[in-house]
């Protein structure tokens, strides 16, 4: 309508027309040989997986960043584990801390490495703490919680974190590893169900008894 009076216009604007038609027609006859063939190919479904963060130290705890902290097997940790790992030597069972109190840096970059990303883009595995509110809501960031694990007779870790996640009931029983376990729990510490190498005092995580 517009190109009256222009011959060159008009005849581009009816080949343009004429291709739309075109096109719907196409669209419309691909439809019904899908449709015949099978009804369930011109339905289109999509589908959105929910991502389930979930965390065995909670993805959030409440907590205080300690102010009295040592260095053990080169980690740093609130001076309670220090004290408890002696008590439990004297009495016959050696351990080695693995991981004690990490920088928000460090924790952000385990939520990196465990959940695709910071902020989470998928469910964490391992489990990882997820810092939603600063050092004071993860353990590890509090200096209040520590991953440790029995040495046996050769002083050697008695169990591997691999073996552990692979059976986590096998490495609770284990015969280092329990007696490490009995042992801090009389010292006020709890063990995670899922994690029978990290303990806190005091108790953050749900599942710490």
């Amino acid at each position: 309508m517009a190109s009256a009076g222009n011959t060159s216009t008009a005849s581009t604007a009816r080949e343009i027309i004429a291709d739309a038609l075109l096109g719907i027609v196409v669209a419309l006859g691909a439809y019904l040989i899908l449709y015949v063939i099978n009804p369930d190919l011109t339905e289109m479904k999509i589908g959105f997986t929910t991502v389930n963060i979930s965390d065995a130290e909670d993805v959030q705890v409440s907590g205080t960043v300690s102010g009295t902290t040592v260095l053990r097997n080169g980690y740093r940790v609130d001076s309670s584990f220090a004290a408890a790992l002696d008590k439990i030597k004297l009495a016959g069972t050696d351990a080695v801390v693995t991981s004690g109190m990490r920088t928000v840096a460090d924790q952000q970059a385990q939520i990196r490495l465990n959940c695709g990303g910071f902020p989470p883009t998928r469910a964490c595995s391992p489990s990882t703490c997820l810092l939603k509110n600063g050092a004071a809501s993860c353990p590890h960031t509090t200096g209040r919680a520590a991953d440790i694990w029995a040495r046996n007779s050769s002083g050697a870790q008695a169990i591997m974190r691999t073996q552990c996640l692979a059976n986590v009931a096998a490495c609770r029983n284990n015969t280092y590893q329990k007696k490490l376990i009995t042992g801090m729990r009389a010292e006020g510490f709890c063990v995670l169900s899922s994690e029978p190498w990290h303990f806190e005092k005091p108790k953050m995580s749900s599942n710490c008894s």
